[in-house]
């Protein structure tokens, strides 16, 4: 019990910290397990989206599109709407090739462009490098506001 209590606390303080970072910033989360990513990219995406108006593009690696969509409707989360409306991209980032920088940062700059011009306050992209390295998952989470 006194286990859990530590971890919750510890993720919150974690997730208040990423819903406090500033635009252009880049920071680097390790993680022990799928799970723990989980439930920050989820609670981080709601936030990020409903208090602070922001795009969000998340690239997960070790899941699918689809399993990404259900996790967030398990957790009441609704995906939907953020993506029909564009404030939510998730894009598996096996299809986004990382070896040439020109096609990323041309899906960057788009997203950039759609947040831009519906009135987003910025972008955030939580990332996977799990298809960078295989040694251990780190998610980085660089933003860019106007």
């Amino acid at each position: 019990m006194a286990k859990e209590k530590l971890i919750n606390r510890y993720i919150n303080s974690i997730l208040d910290l990423l819903y406090q970072t500033s635009y252009g910033e880049h920071n680097n989360l390790v993680y022990p397990d799928l799970d723990t990513f989980r439930e920050k990219y989820s609670h981080l995406c709601k936030a990020r989206i409903e208090k602070k108006n922001d795009l969000v593009l998340l690239l997960p690696h070790y899941e699918t599109v689809r399993s990404v969509q259900q996790l967030l409707r398990e957790l009441d989360i609704d995906a939907k709407a953020p993506m029909d409306n564009g404030s939510l991209n998730i894009i598996d980032s096996s299809e986004v090739s990382f070896n040439s920088k020109e096609d990323f940062l041309a899906i960057l700059k788009r997203v950039a462009r759609t947040a831009k011009h519906s009135g987003k306050s910025g972008v955030i992209v939580i990332s996977d490098m799990g298809l960078l390295d295989s040694q251990g998952r780190h998610a980085v989470l660089p933003q860019a506001g106007w």
